[in-house]
């Protein structure tokens, strides 16, 4: 019986999570849909050297930045381990930018966390899996100790992943911003409706959302 109210108690959590902190999938392709917003970008670099520029205002010239090899990943990621940005093909519209700029803030971050999240996310999910497995043939009896455990390290999992991702997100929209009245390629108009577009598509996306299903900082 314990171990049926704790099963229960961990997926009511877990679709309470997803309620609460879910993508609004309908908003999200409407606003990845083509754009008038998108001529507005043409006119900055491309995704690489724009990166390049956005890490000398931030002053950190060391991050190798590289376009994706795989034609169908949507995903833009910073790898802490090779110290490199890789920037998903497709990101010619004017999300672009904040992306980039989402992107070279995780590569300022402080550097224990993110290995500590890189380490301890890899860590956690071959525990999962194992104790799946092993659940499955039999191996562990003791299943509400094993849902204790994996709850306290889901939380903990869930905690640095949402400050190195919530901390990313609220500032991308500042470098964004200062990036594009350094260009001076925009009017202050032109600037405030990116930036006001970017606003919708955050509150759409909650990063929040996305937590478990990357081990590194996108």
């Amino acid at each position: 019986m314990v171990e049926i109210i704790s099963i229960v108690l961990l997926v009511a959590i877990l679709i309470g999570l997803k309620i609460v902190l879910g993508v609004s999938i309908k908003k999200m392709n409407e606003l990845s849909q083509k754009s008038p917003l998108d001529e507005l970008t043409k006119r900055l670099p491309d995704s690489i050297q724009m990166g390049k520029e956005m890490l000398a205002m931030l002053k950190n010239d060391s991050v190798k930045i590289e376009k994706s090899t795989d034609e169908k990943s949507g995903t833009s990621l910073y790898l802490v381990m090779e110290n490199k940005i890789i920037i998903a093909n497709g990101n010619g519209s004017y999300a672009g930018v904040q992306t980039m700029a989402h992107e070279c803030l995780h590569s300022v971050q402080n550097k224990k966390m993110l290995w500590f999240n890189f380490i301890y996310s890899n860590c956690y999910i071959i525990y999962t899996l194992a104790v799946i497995i092993l659940t499955v043939l039999g191996v562990i009896k003791n299943t509400t100790m094993q849902l204790y455990i994996l709850t306290l390290l889901g939380f903990v999992f869930y905690a640095v992943r949402s400050y190195l991702e919530t901390d990313a997100m609220t500032k991308a929209r500042y470098l964004a911003r200062d990036y594009l009245e350094k260009k001076q390629m925009h009017s202050n108009e032109e600037i405030d409706s990116l930036i006001a577009a970017y606003d919708e598509i955050n509150k759409a996306r909650n990063t929040n959302s996305k937590l478990y299903f990357n081990n590194e900082c996108s």
